[in-house]
């Protein structure tokens, strides 16, 4: 079978960025509080929708990963929904947080974040207490 080489536009897609989420643990160590999988969704059109799943995660305090979409996206998805499961205290207890983000007006290279935090008085736009322990909450937001 002869090999079909896709291209430097194929290519250059995968470095493009579009969809690019960055999960954030942004609680401290006495917080005891570990992501260990999430569940993701990128709605590219009204139609159609990329999924995609991952766990055994260990995401500490203060620690980070990107997760770029597999096929590649054209195009910067209009909403990325996603559900975060968190281990918290010495008690293990395992629940999910569900976290939106839309994309920005202006066309950009976005690139979503999504995590968990200590609960502020006031949650703000993007942010939902965790079930259960309403010292956490989770965000969502878009930034370039």
């Amino acid at each position: 079978m002869a090999i079909s080489l896709l291209g430097p536009d194929a290519l250059r897609k995968l470095l493009a960025g579009h969809g690019r989420v960055t999960l954030v643990n942004r609680t401290v160590i006495e917080d005891d509080v570990t992501i260990v999988a999430f569940a993701l969704v990128r709605h590219i059109a009204t139609t159609s929708a990329q999924r995609e799943v991952i766990f055994d995660l260990a995401l500490a305090a203060d620690e980070s990963v990107s997760v770029d979409p597999l096929p590649p996206l054209d195009a910067t998805p209009a909403v990325v929904e996603m559900m975060l499961r968190l281990r918290i205290g010495a008690e293990g207890a395992v629940v999910d947080a569900y976290a939106t983000a839309q994309s920005l007006s202006v066309p950009s290279n976005v690139v979503f974040e999504f995590g968990v935090k200590r609960n502020a008085t006031t949650l703000g736009a993007g942010e939902h207490e965790v079930p259960g322990f309403p010292e956490f909450a989770t965000y969502a937001l878009p930034t370039e």
